[in-house]
């Protein structure tokens, strides 16, 4: 009897293991870091990395949170690995913004060959605008992925962080306004006598 369940157990962890991928693709937000001055735009590419070999990525779905009090979300591209939505080979199905802070990005490739596919490259990129000074983290949440036939990929996330810095004026400007204080002084000294 004892023997019996050991070599269940042993064939249903054998199962286990050779089923579960050893590996995880990676997603990141790049830059990992970036210091921006207030009313400025940037933009960050969400990139998909260490797909295995063999391994396509057919869709994903997911979530970019960043602190909305800091970054004001411009819009977003997908990207052509999954193939070219505009010419029909992948269907955009991100909701968008789905609350204050949170951009829900979603992509389905309807590709049958998606074998000459990089195991490395851009799904999005986002544009924000720099919109008060502080800090925000860029994040990734919710993610499913899946392979060309549907069955599910791991994946591991890599966080990014952009600091708002307050805008300093440019030469130009900042000779102009001397200048214009110049001009106030030569009047007000006018006046006085």
């Amino acid at each position: 009897m004892i023997k019996t369940i050991a070599k269940r157990a042993a064939i249903a962890a054998a199962t286990l293991l050779a089923s579960a991928p050893l590996w995880a693709a990676t997603l990141s937000l790049q830059p990992s870091t970036a210091s921006v001055a207030q009313g400025g735009s940037f933009t960050v590419d969400l990139l998909v990395s260490d797909l295995g070999t063999g391994d396509d990525l057919g869709s994903f779905d997911l979530s970019v949170l960043f602190d909305a009090s800091v970054l004001q979300l411009n819009g977003y591209t997908l990207g052509t690995g999954l193939g070219d939505t505009a010419a029909g080979e992948a269907l955009d199905a991100s909701a968008g913004l789905t609350a204050s802070g949170s951009l829900n990005l979603s992509q389905v490739s309807f590709l049958w060959d998606l074998s000459s596919q990089a195991s490395s490259f851009k799904l999005a990129s986002l544009t924000f605008t720099a919109a008060q000074v502080g800090n925000s983290a860029l994040s990734i949440s919710g993610v499913t992925l899946g392979d060309a036939w549907g069955s599910s990929l791991n994946a591991t996330t890599v966080a990014s962080a952009v600091a708002v810095t307050a805008a300093v004026p440019e030469p130009e400007t900042l000779a102009l306004m001397l200048a214009g204080l110049g001009v106030v002084g030569v009047a007000l000294r006018r006046h006085a006598a």
